[in-house]
């Protein structure tokens, strides 16, 4: 899995972000998911960060269509 956290570089004080560059290939269980949140648009790669309620963090694709429909922007 490809979960990279960085800074994105601005004027600002540094944001931490979290950016992806692998994807998996398995859809998770609704009841497994504990939160579901956009990467940043500062990302190269649009991608959703999926958090199993184990705490396991997983770089999905955006239009996977298991994904819950209230995904929050970061």
């Amino acid at each position: 899995m490809g979960i990279w956290d960085t800074e994105a570089e601005s004027l600002a004080p540094p944001i931490p972000a979290t950016c992806c560059f692998s994807f998996i290939g398995f859809p998770i269980p609704a009841n497994k998911i504990k939160s579901a949140v956009e990467t940043s648009k500062s990302c190269v790669t649009k991608a959703v960060v999926v958090t199993t309620e184990k705490g396991n963090r997983f770089c999905v694709k955006p239009d996977e269509p298991w994904l819950p429909r209230n995904i929050k922007d970061s």
